[in-house]
Order: C-alpha cells, then sequence, then structure tokens
C-alpha cells in the first residue's frame, strides 16, 4: 500500500471517496486540485482499484490520485459494506502524514473514519461535505457525534445551512458553513469562454445530463413543447440519452413532424469545449428533474448567462437569487407557458443576462475554495495554541 510523503512543507489535504473519472470535474475532484492549484496544497484522492481510468490531464497535474486494492475475502456482493476496510488501513499509515481529511455524507462509515483519523491524528483537520438534501435537519438533529468530532462541516444549500444551523449547531455554529458547489472560471476564462454577451447568443434552450433518467425527467419538456410552434427556436438535449427517450422522441416526431429540426438530441459529448459552446450559444438552460441535490450544471448556466427554467428543486432560491430572475414550473404545462412567452418574443431571455453572471461569480471555485482555504487555516492555527 502507497505511504504519503510529506511534501517540501506543504499542508497535505487527502480525500476519500469512491471516484470515477467523471467526478474529476465536479466538486469531487475540483476542491482539492483548486486548494492545490490556487493555495498551495499537497493533495490526494483515495479510492478503491476497480478498473476505473483516470484521464483528465488538466485535473491530474494537480491532484495525485491513490487507487487501493480492496481486501480481497470483501470484495464480493455480500461483504460489500465492508469495503472501509482498505481505508482505514491506509489511514492507520498515512494518518499523521495528512493535515486535512475530506469525507462526504452523513454515514457510519464517515463517523468511524472520522474518529480513527483524530485517535491517530488529533491536530488534524476533518472536513465533511455533507452533499445533502433537507431531510439530512432531521436526521442529524441529536447527533452530538458529529458536532464534536468533525472540526468542519458544510453543506451546499442555503435554506438546509439554516435549518443545520438552528436545529443541531446551536452550540457549535463555528464549525458549519455554507459552502455551495461551482464551476472553475479559471479553466473556462483560459480556454477562451470569458465576457459573455447578448451577441453570443442564439434561440437555444438547452439541458444537459443523462437524458431521460427517471431523476432528469426530460419527458416533461417532451410534453410541454407538444404541439407547439418554436418558430426560430431550438430546444437541445446535450448527454447520453436512454433508449426509452429516444423510442419517446421518435413518437415526438411521428406527431410533430415540424419540429424535427427544432428538437434536437445530440447525444454524449466528451469534449467540454464542445459542451461550453452550447451553453456559450444558448439563451436559456431547462431543467426538468425531479430532485437535485445542488447542480453543477445551473451553476455552468449562469457563467453563460442562460436565463434558468427549473422545477422548485431546492437549490432554486439559490441559484436565482430567491427569485429574481428565471423561472419556477412544477409540471410540463406550466413549462409550456414559459417556453410559448419565450419562443413568442413577450419575454427576452438576454435581459438579465448582467444579473445573472453576476450572480454567477459566488459559485466560481476560486471563490469557494478561498474561503474554505481560510477556514481549514484558522482551525490549524487553533489547533497549534493548544
Amino acid at each position: 500500500m502507497r505511504k504519503i510523503k510529506r511534501n517540501n512543507g506543504k499542508k497535505t489535504f487527502a480525500l476519500i471517496f469512491e471516484a470515477l473519472n467523471v467526478h474529476l470535474t465536479k466538486d469531487v475532484g475540483s476542491i482539492p486540485y483548486i486548494l492545490a492549484r490556487d493555495y498551495g496544497y499537497d493533495p490526494y484522492l483515495v479510492c478503491h482499484d476497480i478498473g476505473q481510468e483516470f484521464t483528465n490531464e488538466y485535473v491530474l497535474r494537480f491532484l495525485d490520485i491513490i487507487k487501493l486494492k480492496q481486501i480481497k475475502p470483501l470484495q464480493s456482493d455480500a461483504h460489500r459494506r465492508y469495503y472501509f476496510l482498505s481505508y482505514w488501513l491506509f489511514l492507520f499509515r498515512n494518518a499523521r502524514a495528512i493535515d486535512v481529511l475530506q469525507l462526504y455524507h452523513y454515514t457510519k462509515a464517515s463517523k468511524i473514519t472520522a474518529l480513527m483519523y483524530k485517535f491517530l491524528n488529533p491536530k488534524g483537520i476533518v472536513y465533511l461535505k455533507l452533499d445533502a438534501m433537507p431531510d439530512i435537519v432531521e436526521r442529524m438533529a441529536y447527533d452530538c457525534f458529529v458536532k464534536n468530532v468533525f472540526d468542519v462541516v458544510s453543506v451546499e444549500i442555503k435554506s438546509v445551512f439554516d435549518g443545520l444551523s438552528t436545529a443541531c449547531f446551536k452550540q457549535n455554529q463555528a464549525k458549519l458553513f455554507h459552502i455551495p458547489n461551482g464551476i472553475d472560471d479559471l479553466w473556462l476564462r483560459q480556454n477562451g469562454f470569458s465576457g459573455i454577451v447578448k451577441e453570443d447568443k442564439e434561440n437555444i434552450i438547452i439541458t444537459v445530463g443523462r437524458i431521460g433518467s427517471d431523476q432528469k425527467n426530460n419527458t416533461m419538456a417532451l410534453e410541454a413543447m407538444n404541439g407547439m410552434t418554436l418558430g426560430d427556436w431550438k430546444f437541445v438535449f446535450i448527454g447520453p440519452i436512454e433508449k426509452r427517450f429516444a423510442d419517446a422522441v421518435e413518437t415526438f416526431y411521428e406527431t410533430n413532424p415540424g419540429l424535427k429540426s427544432s428538437v434536437i438530441l445530440t447525444g454524449e459529448i466528451a469534449d467540454r469545449h464542445e459542451i461550453f459552446s452550447w451553453y456559450k450559444r444558448a439563451k436559456c438552460f431547462c431543467l426538468t428533474s425531479v430532485w437535485e441535490g445542488f447542480p453543477l450544471c445551473l451553476c455552468e448556466a449562469l457563467y453563460f448567462g442562460c436565463e434558468i427554467i427549473s422545477t422548485p428543486i431546492d437549490a432554486l432560491p439559490d441559484i436565482t437569487n430567491n427569485g429574481e430572475f428565471g423561472h419556477s414550473v412544477n409540471n410540463s404545462a406550466e413549462l409550456r407557458g414559459v417556453l410559448q412567452k419565450i419562443t413568442d418574443g413577450q419575454v427576452d431571455p438576454t435581459e438579465n443576462i448582467d444579473k445573472i453572471t453576476a450572480h454567477g461569480k459566488r459559485f466560481y471555485w476560486s471563490e469557494i475554495c478561498g474561503k474554505l482555504n481560510n477556514i481549514m487555516q484558522k482551525n490549524q492555527n487553533n489547533k497549534e495554541r493548544i
């Protein structure tokens, strides 16, 4: 098993997470690598070796990935619940070399891991990123363990943060932080995506994700557009397509032959430049999800000045600045009404572009990780005084 060695006095940041390549551009990969790039940390992502290949060269310039071999007797499905044992063995060897240990989710495994790490390295900092929905408030209400063992606890959605502050962290408010998810603004600027203006925009509405999954509820958009006249507007579904949704689109085309050139499926796009080129051209971003945590796609939409049309997910007030811009729709009929006003020219989606991009700055990873760095430094300074 590989051992972490200290790197020229840099603070070592280790994240334990069952990661795949797709996670490198999400919060899982972004937080450690931007802490390294912008604030000088020595970061590690520790995961199990399940044959996954990590290919994001830009992220891998800053982030070191340690793949652990699973303990052979525990590899069967019957013993899957014990997968954390190899992580604990890793900590027995490395805890003292880790200044900050990041864990995800409010689980028994996270709590035991934190306790073990604190026992092995009492001066280390444990950061728990909850990645939580509103039900976390009730689940954590009487858990003194979390409030006492974890040094830093963050949650993405402001309403959930407020609930936790009142119900769970009344006596430990200095440990709880509102840390939203974000986008890599520096990468976007370095790759030619900056200074978004109205002139960039075309009559395009996009949605991005796993098209046709139950969560994304993309059939709601098809139902809304059934029988509509989109004029010179296009509605573009971007992402890998479930077969049943592809079949539903074929049926939609049969019923609406005039919309075949207006309702477009791109399929999966691996090139991030191509995906962001769609964002840059689009005037609107439409999200029809049944549920979401804090979706990165909406942070990306804000960066590119897209008017948001979304079902009332928990993070929507944060994204739209408490409804200052954007549209909340509960069903296909309400979505149809919004789309009709936009495509008929009754509503100009670009009139809020400056307001949207300005609000989007609070979801820049460079800003978010700057706040995290200050939090970590303050904790480290406090521990050194003890």
